[in-house]
């Protein structure tokens, strides 16, 4: 157990991995992750065969908006959407 925030902890854990020589196994550190929540923005393009003029996220560490943001830039600049939505994160 560790007192304090979340910050806190991944510190701890953080250091645990350099003091034991283990791995660090959190989602934010894979190099993929990213890749894997850009499907969000490409399921939401698919289904609505467009894209709407704004979206809302949720946001916790940012990953999702990060994945979301990334795919809108990719949909743009393969010419399958013409404009960038507003992103509000709640």
């Amino acid at each position: 157990m560790v007192d304090g925030t979340l910050e806190d902890v991944a510190k701890k854990a953080q250091m645990a991995v350099q003091q034991e020589g283990t791995f660090y196994a959190s989602h934010v550190f894979n190099p993929y992750f990213h890749e894997g929540t850009k499907t969000y923005t490409y399921e939401i393009w698919e289904q609505l065969n467009n894209m709407t003029d704004t979206l809302i996220i949720p946001v916790g560490n940012g990953t999702l908006l990060l994945g979301v943001y990334q795919g809108f830039g990719e949909l743009l600049a393969q010419g399958l959407m013409t404009n960038f939505p507003k992103i509000v994160a709640v």
